[in-house]
């Protein structure tokens, strides 16, 4: 197997470092690697190889199971009381087209995805306990914080906070996607992953309550609360 870059955490008496690997000279990825370091010298006391679950590639792909995941960057990791990691990733790529320009000639644009939102959840030892898929479309022909996402974990449940539109698709076996909406119409909401790893979201605030959109992606969390900027032009807003 071949780990392409690895995230450590430092915890009281361990180094833990996890990511993504895959088989050599494919960039697919195949699943979550673990590594249980000792603090002191270094060596590699314990090492694992998570395969993404049943489930996972069910939330992924539903019943089509020709393709496999290569475009996932990680995003941040979050630990839970019991000490698990939570390792957070999204499926980003880039696009490209061909417009004509005013002289009569050509130029390339490019467009950036961020789709859907990977999470896993691995204990101390080093075990997945359970990996979701939450499917997501964005889009966007400039960096932009109102697109992607901010989590957090409160006991042992994860938390996202994303922009979207109104309707939520219903893709069948349960699985539903956000779909983006134009920023000043997107609606906040909050999806849930509980210590088991079941999916729940609610909708926090409507469109119509929103007065700027909202930077969701540089979401920062204290005291059991979140806090998101909101801006358009010179007019700002914070929200808690």
């Amino acid at each position: 197997y071949f780990a392409p870059s690895l995230k450590a955490i430092a915890f009281e008496d361990r180094i833990a470092c996890v990511g993504f690997y895959s088989e050599r000279k494919d960039t697919r990825f195949k699943g979550i690697c673990y590594f249980d370091l000792d603090p002191l010298n270094l060596t590699v006391k314990k090492s694992k190889f998570n395969p993404f679950t049943e489930q996972f590639m069910i939330d992924k792909y539903g019943e089509n199971r020709d393709k496999e995941l290569k475009n996932l960057i990680f995003k941040n990791i979050t630990i839970t009381a019991t000490n698990d990691i939570i390792f957070n990733a999204e499926e980003y790529y880039l696009t490209s087209y061909t417009v004509f320009t005013a002289n009569g000639g050509t130029a390339v644009r490019s467009l950036a995805h961020y789709d859907d939102i990977v999470c896993a959840r691995i204990n101390t030892s080093g075990e997945m306990v359970w990996a979701r898929n939450i499917n997501k479309r964005e889009v966007t022909n400039y960096r932009s914080s109102f697109i992607s996402y901010c989590t957090t974990v409160l006991g042992n449940d994860a938390y996202f906070y994303i922009n979207a539109g109104e309707n939520i698709y219903n893709l069948g076996q349960d699985r539903i996607q956000f779909v983006q909406t134009k920023a000043q119409k997107s609606n906040l909401f909050v999806i849930k992953l509980n210590e088991n790893g079941g999916i729940s979201y609610s909708k926090v605030l409507d469109n119509e309550n929103i007065e700027v959109p909202l930077m969701v992606s540089n979401g920062v969390f204290s005291n059991r609360s979140v806090f998101i900027l909101g801006q358009k032009g010179k007019k700002k807003q914070l929200l808690k």
